[in-house]
């Protein structure tokens, strides 16, 4: 009962680890260069391999062309560990899959609040204490700025009109 008990607390253990961790397919950037060709009178066998930048091989593709057509009749692929390919043989897309490391949560008690509205050119100009906007949301957040459009509240300034800039805390 206690190995029940004990293999059951391991079980959930992984199964949060594996809720928490993230995964994302990042493209593999390489190369295909002509290594060698075998070639007789009935079939030519060419082979590639998909260098990297660093020199690395990700992949080695091997094309079998027949007679009378010589037309591609067989291909196959090999690639390299942790490579993984989405595409065919003929048309890779040729990807590793890496770990995530999720930001960590926000700790800002007021996500969302507008705490400061101004014309843009009133931001620019130095008119916005930055340190009394960052007190108003309180601790842990960040400012995001988000552009309200050209409202009746930024006329005409010099040269040009100025957007409204909302300021909200996150």
């Amino acid at each position: 009962m206690r190995f029940l008990k004990f293999y059951g607390v391991v079980v959930a253990a992984l199964f949060s680890l594996s809720a928490s961790a993230q995964t994302q397919n990042v493209p593999v950037s390489c190369d295909w260069e002509h290594v060698s060709s075998q070639s007789g009178p009935s079939a030519a066998t060419i082979t590639f391999q998909c260098e990297e930048a660093d020199g690395s091989v990700a992949a080695t593709r091997q094309l079998t062309y027949s007679a009378p057509s010589w037309q591609v009749s067989y291909c196959s692929i090999s690639l390299a560990t942790g490579v993984f390919n989405s595409g065919t043989c003929q048309n890779t897309s040729l990807y590793r899959v890496e770990q995530v490391t999720p930001p960590p949560p926000s700790t800002c008690t007021t996500p969302g609040l507008e705490v400061y509205r101004a014309c843009g050119n009133s931001l620019a100009s130095g008119a916005l204490n930055y340190d009394d906007i960052v007190a108003r949301c309180g601790s842990g957040c960040e400012l995001d700025y988000e552009s309200v459009g050209f409202t009746e509240m930024c006329p005409n300034s010099g040269v040009a009109r100025s957007p409204e800039i909302s300021i909200f805390c996150k």
